[in-house]
This record gives C-alpha cells, sequence and structure tokens, in this order.
C-alpha cells in the first residue's frame, strides 16, 4: 500500500469518528478539511507534508476549541496571552478564512484543467459574444 493509499484511509477514519454530535459547529470545517485534504492525495504532485500543514491548521482549529470549553478552569482572554494573540476568536476565524481560500485556489485550479468544466464556461460565454464563432 503506498503513501497516497494509507493517508487516505487514515483521514477517512478520522472523518468518520470526529466527534460531529459534540462539535457540530465544525462539521464545515471538518468537511473542508476533508475535501483539501483529498485534494492533495489526488494531485499528481501529492506531497505529504502539505497534507501534514493542512491537518495541523484543523487540529488548531479544534483544539483552540478545546481549551476554551468551561472544563479547562481558564478563560479565553488567558489562553489569548498564553498563546500571543489577540483574540482566539480571530485566530480561529484567520484558519477558517485560510480554508476557504484554500479551497478556492482548488476549485479554480481543477476549474482550468477540467475539460466538463472548461466546456461549460465556453458554452455560457460564446453567446455573450458579439461575432460568430465557428465550431
Amino acid at each position: 500500500m503506498g503513501n497516497e493509499e494509507r493517508t487516505r484511509e487514515i483521514v477517512y477514519d478520522f472523518v468518520e469518528n470526529f466527534p460531529v454530535d459534540t462539535f457540530p459547529e465544525y462539521k464545515d470545517d471538518l468537511h473542508i478539511w476533508y475535501r483539501l485534504v483529498s485534494a492533495e492525495i489526488d494531485s499528481d504532485d501529492y506531497d505529504p507534508n502539505r497534507v501534514q500543514r493542512l491537518s495541523e491548521k484543523f487540529w488548531r482549529l479544534f483544539c483552540l476549541e478545546l481549551a476554551c470549553r468551561e472544563n479547562t478552569g481558564l478563560l479565553r482572554s488567558e489562553i489569548a496571552a498564553e498563546l500571543n494573540v489577540q483574540s482566539i476568536g480571530a485566530i480561529k476565524e484567520s484558519i477558517r478564512s485560510d480554508f476557504l481560500e484554500l479551497e478556492r485556489v482548488k476549485a479554480r485550479q481543477n476549474a482550468r484543467t477540467n475539460e466538463t468544466a472548461v466546456k461549460a464556461a465556453e458554452a455560457f460565454v460564446i453567446p455573450l459574444l458579439d461575432f460568430d464563432v465557428a465550431t
């Protein structure tokens, strides 16, 4: 079994076992992370280090939540001070923003290389042109 297959199995197991019932607010983050990791695994230039960086971002996002839960005995401001950041919420939103931007970039790359997407774009644009195009 190659790196890609083993990584895919681990990622799938993680998604299947993530406690979505306990942390429903992380369901979207989990799915975005899964799509990004899957796209990396499927890419022609698969690099486990990129998958690791994506995973570290997701874990940082999730661990910030765990640290802020009431049972830790720490205030959000104390956690922020310990991490030397202004706001836990701002860090979480920054990570989420990074994920969304990475997803947009990946979607644009896929649209450029996907023949169906290119044909759909052409079909949309050609009627808007002022001149006839021979097909």
